[in-house]
């Protein structure tokens, strides 16, 4: 898992692409394994909100779409289809800031899941999976 907050900075490494992204020039970069998470965990409302998931074969197709969404989040946070960023109305137990992770695109009230960092290194808490407010 990268982290979500890496902040690129110019360097020899780096070259400007169009419109200000900056891409990695493959032969001067460093080379570095990607850290997985430890663990998801889930608040008692995320337990809940997949439970009732689980539980209403109505939402067959919205289950698997969830679990393949929590299996990119443990193993790469920066997927493509995630579409992760940050959501400034909610704020963790502790101040944290909470994310937004995409399960459904284009779909009228699309899932998502929310989540933030902690409450240990490497770990990932769920607070909520629920259609798009």
């Amino acid at each position: 898992m990268y982290e979500l907050t890496l902040r690129l900075r110019p360097s020899p490494t780096l070259q400007r692409r169009n419109k200000g992204a900056l891409r990695v020039n493959p032969e001067q970069a460093p080379a570095f394994k990607p850290e997985r998470a430890e663990g998801l965990i889930f608040t008692p409302q995320a337990d809940s909100d997949l439970r009732e998931m689980e539980d209403d074969p109505s939402k067959k197709n919205i289950l698997k779409a969830v679990r393949k969404t929590l299996g990119f989040m443990e193993t790469n946070l920066r997927h493509p289809s995630l579409n992760t960023h940050e959501f400034t109305s909610l704020k963790g137990p502790n101040g944290e800031k909470v994310f937004e992770a995409y399960v459904q695109q284009r779909t009228p009230a699309a899932y998502r899941i929310f989540w933030y960092y902690g409450p240990g290194r490497k770990q990932i808490s769920v607070v909520a999976i629920t259609p798009h407010p």
